[in-house]
């Protein structure tokens, strides 16, 4: 079995981090064969509950932000292949393994996130929307790689570059999958590979969408995106809302809820992404 790095990256997450840490220290993967990094920015009691873990391996961060933190860590990792996951996530036990037996002869694996068990109706609305790594619809369908669930080979960053340390709101790894694609690097998207990720609440899902929107605008800068509450129009045709009816029981939910919850939900999505657009494009402005 190949060695691996595995990589958290933290910022204010003692609610979560201790069962993140517990779960991929818990990996029926020889502990000789892996090392976990946690790339912290934190200023509450993260740091606390890291250090109990003497296996992992705490690196402090002078600055929050996906991208910068992602680029710390892959630049303190001793193997060749690199997982990434979030410290809202809980791993399965086999989790590595799959992963590392999945990835071949490719130079980047994404799999997919699954919301945990005792997950309420909201919850796993949300998820059905397709966030984060796919939800319910699953990577595959969803098309790109999610950075809560992937493997990289080192020298994928050697070819195409590191994270964008600039895109302060997300949307850094599917930034790093456009010069993936770009370069024609091969990479695999594996619903089999899975996470289990919490579901953001429902303030949490609106705050998360608006961020979504602000890296949007820094991303593509297309004004069509304010037409984004317009899609709701067409969303119930959608390839997309047609798997969610097909795998209704998958997602957990029945037909009533996708028409109503998950459709109320898709538009304030859209919604809250073009009032981030906007913000994003106020601050341009504001340069």
């Amino acid at each position: 079995m190949e060695k691996a790095s595995v990589v958290v990256i933290t910022y204010n997450e003692e609610k979560n981090i201790r069962e993140c840490l517990t779960a991929i220290s818990n990996q029926d993967y020889d502990k000789k064969n892996y090392e976990i990094l946690v790339i912290d920015a934190s200023n509450d009691k993260t740091e606390e509950i890291v250090k109990e873990f003497k296996n992992v391996r705490l690196i402090k961060s002078d600055k929050k932000g996906y991208g910068y933190q992602r680029n710390l860590g892959i630049k303190n990792t001793r193997y060749n292949l690199i997982a990434f996951t979030d410290a809202d996530c809980i791993v399965p036990n086999d989790w590595l393994k799959k992963l590392v037996n999945s990835i071949q002869e490719f130079y980047c694996l994404g799999g997919s996130a699954k919301y945990p068990e005792g997950t309420g109706l909201i919850g796993k609305s949300i998820t059905a929307l397709g966030f984060p790594a796919g939800g319910s619809l699953g990577i595959v369908n969803f098309g790109t790689l999610s950075t809560c669930n992937c493997l990289f080979r080192k020298e994928t960053f050697e070819k195409v570059g590191y994270f964008d340390e600039t895109l302060l709101y997300g949307g850094e790894d599917s930034e790093l999958m456009s010069r993936i694609r770009k370069n024609k690097l091969k990479f695999k998207l594996d619903n089999n590979c899975f996470i289990y990720h919490k579901p953001r609440n429902f303030i949490d899902f609106l705050k998360w969408n608006f961020k979504r929107g602000i890296a949007k605008y820094h991303l593509y800068k297309k004004a069509s995106h304010l037409l984004m509450p317009l899609s709701v129009i067409g969303y119930p045709l959608s390839r997309k809302f047609v798997l969610l009816l097909i795998n209704k029981k998958k997602a957990g939910l029945n037909i009533p809820s996708l028409f109503t919850i998950v459709i109320f939900l898709f538009f304030l999505r859209q919604l809250f992404m073009t009032f981030g657009w906007i913000y994003g494009f106020g601050q341009n402005i504001r340069k």
